[in-house]
């Protein structure tokens, strides 16, 4: 009697499920990256204070700011979906994502003719790129600009980054820093299963991120992050939703990752002009510039190569003076000239006095 009860309660929750999708009502998703484990429930809240500086955090799916914990590692891939960041006063880098590649070893013959994973990079791209302006730290160069400095100077997609034309195009950009990403795999469903139109899939994503210092056109940074997501919801039109929660946690952790390598790199300007006691700097509001700043000036010395790949390493600068900022506009801005800089020419470098951030 009591089997009978329970397949009847089955039959009702498969009836009900029907009809809601008769009725057309949104996938359930609330377990989307699957049950919690009984020590994950017990996990420690602890509430997320401001220090003042910059930092991330986690604004949770209950609203609530706690603190990322230490070791980063030890945070759930459902944690990086919320990854949170607070504001910065300070100059901002700028960055150029090159191109996002699909090196997906992970066939899946039933995604298209071919056997291959169909992988959308363009998404990829613009989700990254708001994950990076998320962090506050840096100011992104504009795609149609990117491709037209690429074509340019033949920078590839090959494997083997050429230095010399890394540099060359993050001359004409501006930029400090360009950025590769590879889809390293691609898994929109890993395991699953489903029983009259209720099911469970599991998705995971793995991208590779590097950095190239557009200055020496050195590789400075290589690292790859891995995400999954499941989800106990009604599947609709073939549709799996938790690829898009594994791909955007896997983005946050590398605009992370990112932005806390390149923290502690030092911020460099251009002197764009001078009259008089005026100097005009190449950055402006668009990068984090703000009056009553203090600068040192860098006067711009020789190129200094790399013996053994003859590639340009960066200049030898020599501090010669210091500057305020007076005037900010949005693309560049005005110092005056507070101490020394005798000698100082169009093309030499500042970068931030006294404060560091």
């Amino acid at each position: 009697m009591r089997d009978g009860k329970w397949w009847g309660s089955r039959v009702v929750l498969v009836l009900v499920a029907a009809m809601l999708l008769t009725l057309g009502v949104a996938p359930v998703d609330a377990k989307m990256f699957g049950k919690k484990k009984e020590k994950e429930k017990e996990k420690e809240f602890v509430p997320f204070v401001p220090s003042g500086a910059w930092e991330a955090y986690i604004h949770d799916n209950e609203g609530r700011d706690r603190t990322l914990v230490q070791p980063v590692e030890q945070n759930d891939d459902q944690d990086w979906m919320f990854l949170r960041f607070t504001d910065y006063k300070g100059p901002r880098g700028r960055l150029a994502i090159m191109r996002v590649e699909n090196k997906s070893v992970n066939p899946q013959s039933e995604d298209d003719e071919d056997g291959k994973v169909e992988v959308p990079l363009q998404q990829i791209e613009d989700l990254f790129s708001t994950s990076l302006f998320n962090t506050n730290r840096f100011t992104l160069i504009e795609r149609k600009r990117v491709q037209s400095a690429m074509a340019e100077q033949d920078f590839g997609a090959s494997e083997r980054i050429n230095a010399a034309s890394a540099v060359k195009v993050g001359k004409l950009l501006g930029a400090d820093y360009l950025i590769i990403v590879a889809v390293n795999e691609w898994t929109p469903k890993k395991s699953g299963f489903g029983v009259a139109g209720i099911g469970q899939s599991t998705a995971e994503v793995a991208l590779s991120f590097r950095v190239i210092n557009a200055a020496s056109g050195e590789l400075t940074f290589s690292g790859t992050e891995r995400a999954t997501a499941s989800s106990v919801n009604f599947v609709v039109g073939g549709k799996q939703a938790p690829i898009n929660y594994s791909l955007q946690s896997c983005l946050n952790k590398g605009a992370y990752r990112l932005a806390t390598f390149l923290k502690p790199q030092p911020w460099r300007g251009s002197v764009a002009d001078i009259k008089g006691n005026k100097v005009y700097i190449n950055a402006g509001s668009n990068r984090g510039i703000e009056t009553g700043m203090k600068l040192t000036a860098l006067a711009k010395g020789e190129a200094v190569i790399d013996p053994e790949t003859h590639m340009p390493l960066g200049n030898d600068t020599e501090a010669i003076g210091t500057l305020m900022v007076t005037t900010v506009n949005e693309t560049f801005s005005i110092a005056a000239i507070s101490q020394g800089c005798k000698g100082l020419k169009k093309g030499d470098q500042v970068e931030i006095a006294a404060e560091k951030f």
